[in-house]
């Protein structure tokens, strides 16, 4: 078994035993067939392929799931372990700066609520929903619920906001009126069903706020990129966050899609700060004026970030 890092990521090649095929897109369901777009493993073979028709590009193969059980248990933490408290802060060390902005996508939201209900799918400690909801200061009562495995919940709760962990959507209830997928779709083997099941539970008038890797450009040009094979099955673009109204539910309309925010405060790295925000600058320009296309003339971004709401 061996581990590639690059910042962040992180890849393992697996062997046949541990494999499984993906028969049909992932995304869409799709038979059609699909265009190979690159490789993210030689022996045995794991392709990435595109859909003809929702653009998703997911891995030939994913991992069995005892295996991935395995991989997040030893490989994943282990490597997250051999990082210092500042070297994580490639990530969003301070969720208070990815709420706001996420917040200022929505300008007024939950002003005219009176309980307003947040779900984090895949929100680790509930961190980001917590810092999201203390921007809100019309609704007197907050509900969250937070969908991941493993970490404790940063809060009990207190008299305004109620919050409760989940292992899956399973044991959520009712409708919300914002639902965050930060950094999580693309860790999910039957993607279908998890966007199906996060847009049922978006209330009329709900939010819905995603954002995901999009490297398959960049990998194009410089191979070397690390795909983060086996947690990363899915590599999610403009093409494809676009088309999620046509492909999913008629009834969202796109409020915001443009290149993810920067991860890396400016200040916590400012170089590599001013690196990620000049080759996102240009797709940045072209879906301010164009924020439904559905191709982008300038993919290096590395991520992309959507909000959707729900009509009536």
């Amino acid at each position: 078994m061996k581990v590639q890092q690059s910042l962040q990521k992180i890849s393992v090649e697996l062997d046949s035993d541990d494999l499984m095929k993906f028969e049909k897109c992932p995304a869409c369901g799709s038979e059609l067939p699909k265009k190979n777009v690159g490789e993210v493993q030689s022996n045995p073979t794991i392709s990435l392929l595109k859909c003809s028709v929702c653009k998703a590009v997911s891995t030939s193969h994913h991992a069995k799931p005892e295996y991935l059980r395995k991989y997040y248990d030893e490989v994943f933490s282990k490597f997250y372990a051999d990082f210092n408290e500042e070297e994580l802060n490639v990530t969003f060390s301070n969720p208070q700066r990815f709420a706001k902005h996420i917040f200022n996508i929505l300008p007024g939201v939950g002003s005219n609520s009176k309980t307003f209900r947040l779900l984090d799918f895949g929100g680790g400690d509930g961190a980001l929903a917590l810092a999201f909801s203390s921007l809100l200061d019309g609704p007197e009562k907050l509900e969250i619920d937070v969908i991941d495995y493993g970490d404790d919940l940063v809060s009990a709760g207190s008299d305004r906001f109620v919050i409760t962990k989940h292992e899956s959507t399973d044991t959520v209830d009712g409708k919300y009126d914002l639902i965050i997928a930060s950094a999580s779709l693309e860790h999910v083997i039957d993607l279908r069903t998890a966007m199906n099941d996060l847009i049922g539970l978006l209330k009329p008038e709900g939010h819905f706020y995603v954002r995901t890797p999009y490297i398959v450009p960049l990998k194009r040009v410089v191979p070397a990129i690390d795909f983060s094979f086996p947690a990363h099955m899915h590599d999610l673009g403009v093409d494809f966050w676009n088309r999620v109204p046509d492909v999913f539910c008629g009834k969202l309309d796109i409020v915001h899609s443009s290149p993810s925010i920067v991860e890396i405060d400016w200040r916590t790295n400012w170089y590599r700060y001013l690196i990620a925000a000049s080759m996102k600058l240009p797709a940045n320009i072209e879906f301010f004026f164009h924020k439904r296309k559905k191709f982008a003339i300038w993919p290096y971004v590395g991520g992309w970030e959507t909000m959707y709401v729900l009509s009536k």
